[in-house]
């Protein structure tokens, strides 16, 4: 049953539509079904397909760019399944595994050990999962939970809360 006060409380920032588009997705769609929606609606509103993928991925030299300038690139799985933590150990190792083959394909053999929850989703097997792969750190998607449990659970703020806040805030930089 929805319940917008409880559903996805710890995202503030998420509209009711937001909220009841993510309890439908994750609550009643199959994977083809959902896909096929979303391709419906791009093709009513005559988005071009390959024009929102160059806006939405990132390009192989922008992610050599980070790397070069020092930043921590870390897994979030290959095709973002909202629900991983219901998918079998098989499936959430061939997700996370694709995933770091793509990345260490670009950046190196041995350059991934971070990574980022997808949706905040994960359960035990995920731990075990990114441990066998040699992940050492892991982010949740939210502040909900106010303490470490693992290296691979480190709550972080979500962008959303932090934009929000200073845009609340004057800063004398």
């Amino acid at each position: 049953k929805f319940n917008e006060k409880k559903y996805l409380s710890s995202f503030p920032f998420y509209s009711f539509n937001d909220k009841w588009f993510r309890f439908l997705r994750d609550n009643f769609l199959t994977k083809i079904s959902y896909e096929n929606i979303m391709l419906e609606m791009i093709r009513e509103k005559g988005f071009e397909i390959n024009n929102i993928v160059k806006k939405l991925w990132i390009e192989e030299k922008e992610l050599l760019y980070l790397k070069k300038n020092g930043h921590t690139i870390g897994l979030h799985s290959y095709s973002h399944p909202t629900m991983i933590h219901e998918m079998t150990e098989e499936e959430q190792f061939h997700e996370y595994k694709k995933n770091l083959q793509h990345l260490e394909n670009k950046l190196g053999k041995g350059t991934i050990e971070a990574m980022s929850h997808p949706c905040g989703n994960y359960n035990k097997v995920t731990l075990s999962v990114l441990s066998k792969l040699g992940i050492r750190i892991g982010f949740l998607s939210n502040m909900g939970i106010n303490s470490i449990k693992s290296p691979l659970e480190i709550p972080r703020e979500d962008h959303a809360n932090i934009l929000l806040k200073m845009d609340n805030e004057s800063y004398n930089i």
